[in-house]
C-alpha cells in the first residue's frame, strides 16, 4: 500500500531503506534522546519495526516518508501499538533535518490519521518529549490534545490523544 499527499509518498518501510533510515536516526539533533551509533544499530532497530502492525490494520507499522517529485527520503512515520500499552495506537514522525519545518511531518502523519480512520482505528496517541517543542507543534496541527503524562525508559513524555472515530451515542 502507497499512500500520496500532494507533496509525497508513504509506504513501508523495508530493509532497502536502511542507508537512509540510518542516516536520520543517527543523527543527534533529530533523535535527540538517543540516536543510532552505527549502521549496524539502525539495521536492528528497522529490522524490528518492519514487523510492527497493529492487529486488524494490515497497512499499519512504520513508514518511509519520501518527497513524490524526486522520491528523495524525507523520514518516517509510524501507525503502532504504543510501546506503554499495546491496546492503544501510537502514531509518531522522525523527518531527517534538512526536511524539517516545511511541514512534511504534519502532511504524512495527517495522511496516516486519515488512514487509520478509515482502517476503523478509533483514536490514536501520540508520546512526546515535554521540551520538544518542534513535535508539540505538529501534535497540534494534527488536532491531538495533551492527554496525560508518562513516565517511560527514555524521560518523561507527555501523552497527546486524538479520537478519529467517536463512540456511537446510546
Amino acid at each position: 500500500m502507497v499512500l500520496s499527499t500532494p507533496r509525497l509518498t508513504l509506504r513501508r518501510l523495508t530493509m532497502d531503506d536502511l542507508q537512509a533510515f540510518h542516516d536520520v536516526w543517527s543523527d543527534p539533533e533529530v533523535i535527540f534522546w538517543g540516536e543510532m551509533s552505527d549502521v549496524g544499530a539502525s539495521r536492528a532497530m528497522l529490522n524490528s519495526v518492519i514487523e510492527r502492525r497493529l492487529d486488524g490494520v494490515d497497512e499499519s507499522g512504520w513508514f518511509g516518508v519520501f518527497r513524490s517529485r524526486d522520491m528523495q527520503f524525507v523520514g518516517d512515520v509510524v501507525l503502532e501499538p504504543a510501546s506503554w500499552d499495546s491496546s492503544c495506537v501510537e502514531v509518531g514522525w522522525h523527518l531527517s533535518r534538512i526536511f524539517q519545518h516545511h511541514g512534511y511531518a504534519t502532511e504524512a502523519a495527517q495522511a496516516l490519521l486519515a488512514h487509520s480512520a478509515r482502517s476503523g482505528v478509533r483514536e490514536v496517541w501520540a508520546k512526546i518529549l515535554p521540551t520538544n517543542h518542534a513535535s508539540q507543534r505538529v501534535a497540534m496541527r494534527l488536532q491531538l490534545v495533551r492527554a496525560g503524562h508518562l513516565d517511560h525508559p527514555l524521560g518523561e513524555h507527555d501523552l497527546w490523544r486524538r479520537v478519529l472515530i467517536p463512540a456511537a451515542q446510546p
